[in-house]
């Protein structure tokens, strides 16, 4: 099979599309916020004031991460497919 062209037939569905986003942004706040757990429970942030930049770097890494995902999803959609047809 073509993994690409099942992928893109799987993100025309807008339930799969929307699964998959959420899918996404769940796994991703479960990454960062046992990064920023374990950063607490290690002893690495001692006072509530680094806890918070912490709190902050990981909401950035997460959205970072996010985006490029959001990014993977949308360049598979068949939209985007069309849109961009000259590079395939």
């Amino acid at each position: 099979h073509d993994f690409y062209r099942v992928v893109a037939e799987t993100m025309s569905q807008p339930g799969a599309f929307i699964w998959y986003a959420i899918g996404l942004a769940s796994s991703i706040f479960h990454f960062v916020n046992g990064i920023w757990t374990a950063l607490i429970v290690w002893g690495i942030t001692v006072n509530v004031r680094t806890q918070q930049v912490c709190l902050w770097g990981c909401y950035l890494i997460g959205l970072l991460m996010f985006g490029a995902g959001m990014a993977s999803l949308v360049s598979a959609s068949p939209l985007f497919l069309m849109a961009n047809r000259e590079f395939q």
